[in-house]
């Protein structure tokens, strides 16, 4: 959606009528993260340098089979940098100080997804 986005705006936008200029935003979890379709989306919206995406993760450390360290130990964060994202740490999901905070970071950038 953050691509197809893109291209509508680079097809149809004129100077002074913006009629695609929207953000897309995708929750996902631990399981999420597991599966190999969610690093492979996100290494090429990495590459592509979609600013308009920001997934919003969960890490609550279950999965449908349990606890996490079952099978999956890696640093998320890590593997999302690597991908060449704009990763905002939010420690605690009620602050509402600091997911403000990050939805203005993600706001702020127009060279990477967040």
């Amino acid at each position: 959606m953050a691509l197809a986005g893109r291209w509508l705006a680079a097809h149809y936008n004129r100077p002074g009528f913006d009629v695609f200029d929207y953000d897309v935003y995708a929750l996902c979890g631990d399981g999420c993260m597991m599966e190999g379709i969610s690093s492979e989306a996100a290494s090429l919206a990495g590459h592509w340098k979609l600013s308009n995406l920001c997934w919003i993760y969960d890490s609550n450390k279950i999965t449908i089979e349990g606890h996490t360290e079952l099978a999956f130990t890696e640093d998320v964060a890590t593997r999302f940098l690597a991908y060449g994202w704009n990763v905002r740490r939010v420690s605690d999901a009620n602050d509402l100080e600091m997911l403000s905070s990050a939805f203005q970071g993600f706001q702020a950038t127009d060279d990477k997804p967040t």
